[in-house]
């Protein structure tokens, strides 16, 4: 809902004369309308868990679900990717202060950081925890997903931080070569020297 300041006389006479230029100010104010007063109990669901690109980055997409009419405030969302029976994750992300419209879902990314997508299997451990009527939730979920190759083949090619780490290395490599590439012409030079002494 959209609020505006009433105009006053001496306001609109001046704007009907044209002398001067008038500000006006509008507040949006956001409502939630109930149909009954009975509490609904708020609910998660872990849909998807797949691999992806955001803004042209490498993630791992975490679909949840709020399927209850409810908004959810303070939503903290712990992730964790695993590769299948290993103890450290390989993959992690941690956000804290969100919100969840009513009835909807929503990709949580959980991103590589510039690290090359790797084929396999792997475990989702998210824990995520939402306030409602003051009363934080928290639920638990467990997932198994498989990276094939051909997917994170294609991800990877696009990615633009792989791209940019790529270039880096390059550069890095032909620096590198060029540096070997001189000291093995100073020791040709010395050794030609030294013998050109010897038999002086």
């Amino acid at each position: 809902m959209v609020f505006q300041q009433k105009e006053s006389e001496a306001e609109s006479s001046a704007s009907s004369k044209g002398t001067s230029v008038q500000n006006h100010y509008a507040y949006a104010v956001a409502l939630s309308l109930k149909e009954t007063d009975d509490r609904v109990a708020p609910n998660l669901n872990l849909l998807t868990v797949k691999p992806a690109q955001n803004n042209a980055r490498n993630v791992i997409n975490v679909g949840i679900q709020n399927d209850q009419s409810i908004l959810l405030s303070k939503v903290k969302v712990d992730a964790k990717i695993y590769a299948k029976g290993g103890k450290s994750p390989v993959y992690s992300s941690l956000t804290n202060e969100m919100q969840m419209a009513p009835n909807s879902n929503s990709p949580y990314p959980v991103a590589l950081k510039g690290t090359a997508m790797k084929p396999g299997n792997y475990t989702l451990k998210l824990a995520v925890t939402g306030t409602a009527y003051d009363k934080p939730k928290t639920w638990h979920f467990t997932r198994d997903v498989k990276i094939k190759s051909t997917e994170a083949k294609t991800l990877n090619q696009s990615d633009v931080d792989l791209k940019a780490n790529t270039n880096n290395n390059n550069w890095i490599y032909i620096l590198i070569g060029a540096l070997l590439f001189l000291v093995i012409i100073l020791l040709i030079v010395v050794l030609i020297r030294q013998n050109k002494k010897s038999k002086s």
